[in-house]
């Protein structure tokens, strides 16, 4: 199988609508599939996240999260930086600037 170079990637569809298991303000997701990749928008607002079984790694194009864990340790993300968030996360993603990012997520077995 070719692979994919993402800003070239077709886009198959566009979903957008109010974030699930929101906490404060009025977050807005709007997710762009490519093939098996996606880049998706977040505006200012604050949700509850939960990972599950599988682990995400984010690439952050532009924006600025706070990602804080159940337990209350937090850190905070900028345009340029990555992070994973492991399966069984369980805590709340802050968009404190708009956000666009690239996103993957995969079982860890």
């Amino acid at each position: 199988m070719k692979s994919v170079r993402i800003c070239d990637a077709t886009v198959k569809s566009t979903v957008e609508g109010p974030c699930e298991n929101t906490v404060a303000g009025t977050p807005v997701e709007k997710l762009r599939v490519c093939f098996d990749n996606a880049a998706g928008n977040y505006k200012p607002g604050k949700k509850f996240f939960e990972c599950g079984v599988v682990d995400e790694v984010c690439i952050l194009i532009e924006g600025e999260v706070i990602i804080t864990d159940d337990e209350g340790n937090s850190e905070t993300y900028v345009g340029g930086e990555a992070f994973v968030l492991p399966a069984g996360f369980k805590g709340h993603w802050e968009t404190v600037k708009p956000v666009r990012k690239y996103w993957v997520q995969y079982f860890n077995k």
